[in-house]
């Protein structure tokens, strides 16, 4: 495996993994999986008001909610 780390990551995903750019979910943290898909265009705005409408959480109360697209092939997170 050339080119790999350690962990068997190629480039992009080990410097993304050595960024802040990724969640660090804490035992503590809520995670909430919506079980309908949603349309992969919504926005930031549309998805927090899925959580207050939907899920009847606080988008901002520090839980991540995980939303699926449609066909399966992405996922959302928000936190």
């Amino acid at each position: 495996m050339e080119g790999r780390g350690a962990a068997g990551l190629d480039g992009a995903a080990a410097r993304l993994a050595r960024s802040s750019g990724m969640i660090q979910i804490t035992p503590q943290m809520r995670v909430l999986v919506a079980i309908e898909p949603v349309d992969g265009r919504k926005g930031i705005d549309s998805l927090a008001r899925l959580c207050q409408e939907k899920l009847t959480e606080e988008p901002f109360s520090g839980c991540v909610f995980i939303f699926r697209s449609r066909r399966g092939t992405t996922v959302r997170l928000l936190t």
